[in-house]
């Protein structure tokens, strides 16, 4: 339920391990996974393998795995929220306060120190709201997604996102974002396929991670801007972005969240 958002968001998928049912569910890690645009939350199940890749991890690992939401950030197959907050379409506050609240409510799962992944648009999303809420993720997978917010080009997203303010612009700026406080204790995953111009992205955006004191992999997939490459990603990721996750969170001196609404 979108209680505090409002957001029309499609159904959620919930993903839940041996473990759930037999160990302390607040100890267990948690990821939200985004789809990009046009898509669907199911994409994920389907081009992406996550259910078959999860189901690998927990024989693996005598049934622990993390709790999996697939969540819908965008509303329909062609929308473009780029989880930005604004008049009627309020996606961040969607995933990160009525997403948690429910699997916090419902599954008994930790507030605190989750990790998000997203691929396009929704890998925009995961590196922008993970910059944005320290306090409640402390890892991200970025695969594919844009360098900050974007629906096509500069104009049209600083008008239609940020309705013409550039301080609004700003507080969603990864690059203003990791000025601003430390990623240490953090891991930040970043995932491309063979594309030149986002291979020199993603290695700014890596080098910028690491530099901010974040642990920082690339993983590099085998084709191009598609689920070959996430679906493989995620699979080698997955572990890497849990690992000692718990429900232990970034440091508890990381400022709180910019509200573009202040603004």
């Amino acid at each position: 339920p979108a209680t505090a958002s409002g957001f029309h968001a499609r159904g959620a998928w919930v993903w839940l391990p041996p473990a759930w049912f037999t160990s302390r569910r607040s100890d267990l890690p948690v990821v939200e996974l985004l789809s990009g645009t046009p898509g669907d939350p199911r994409d994920w199940m389907r081009g992406g393998h996550a259910i078959s890749t999860l189901d690998a991890f927990a024989r693996a690992h005598d049934g622990r795995a993390p709790v999996v939401v697939i969540v819908d950030e965008n509303g329909s197959f062609h929308g473009d929220t780029e989880c930005v907050n604004r008049p009627g379409s309020r996606s961040e506050t969607y995933v990160t306060v009525d997403v948690v609240h429910a699997l916090v409510q419902h599954f008994g799962l930790a507030s605190t120190g989750w990790t998000i992944v997203g691929d396009s648009e929704g890998g925009t999303c995961a590196l922008t709201l993970a910059l944005r809420h320290p306090a409640l993720y402390r890892s991200f997978g970025d695969y594919a997604g844009d360098p900050a917010p974007n629906i096509g080009n500069a104009r049209n997203s600083l008008r239609v996102l940020f309705e013409g303010s550039v301080l609004r612009k700003r507080a969603y700026d990864p690059g203003y974002l990791l000025r601003r406080h430390s990623l240490i204790g953090a891991r930040a995953g970043f995932c491309v396929g063979h594309e030149a111009r986002r291979q020199r992205q993603i290695a700014r955006e890596a080098a910028r991670t690491r530099a901010d004191g974040a642990a920082t992999r690339v993983w590099r997939g085998s084709t191009g801007h598609d689920f070959y490459t996430w679906s493989s990603c995620f699979a080698r990721s997955i572990g890497w972005l849990t690992a000692g996750h718990h429900h232990a969170g970034p440091p508890t001196d990381a400022p709180p969240p910019v509200d573009p609404s202040a603004n």
